[in-house]
């Protein structure tokens, strides 16, 4: 997520950076909202894309790169997973949300590969919600400015990267 008040576009020069494919995926778009970045979640902006998934549907990775980390999105329901790609140029990471992995933290992954099946939001949300898998993309920020660095700062860490 983006630190302090950042938010910046997702600009075609740092998609072609990551070479981010979810080419023919439907963003979501229902009557509980829109899934589109930047969409209005109150009091802040969606920090994500929600494309459109139905539950149990294979989940292509976006991205060619390593499957940094397995983990949960939420601390007080464990069902909802997320899994994390560094992509192979190391100028990214791609975080895919309500996820059944099919992979595992070390493994490499080329972009369309299935890393895992959707999960069913409804349980989380409103049955009114269209299913879908929330992508965030953390890119190092010297990409954005014009320049670029050899690893990319660690989202999880204060301070670290950009969500677009």
């Amino acid at each position: 997520m983006p630190r302090g008040n950042e938010a910046v576009s997702l600009t075609s020069r740092a998609l072609d950076e990551v070479s981010f494919d979810m080419t023919g995926r439907k963003v979501r778009s229902d009557s509980e909202g829109d899934g589109k970045f930047a969409a209005s979640r109150g009091l802040r902006p969606h920090y994500g894309i929600d494309y459109e998934f139905f539950v149990d549907e294979p989940v292509p990775s976006p991205v060619t790169g390593r499957v940094k980390r397995i983990g949960h999105c939420y601390d007080d329901d464990l069902s909802y997973r997320l899994i994390e790609i560094i992509t192979h140029n190391k100028k990214a990471i791609v975080r895919l949300l309500y996820v059944s992995p099919q992979v595992a933290e070390g493994d490499f992954v080329t972009a369309g590969d299935i890393v895992g099946l959707a999960q069913n939001i409804s349980r989380r949300y409103s049955r009114h919600m269209k299913n879908h898998v929330h992508c965030e993309v953390f890119i190092d920020p010297a990409i954005l400015k014009g320049g670029s660095n050899e690893t990319i700062p660690d989202p999880d860490v204060a301070g670290g990267g950009l969500s677009v």
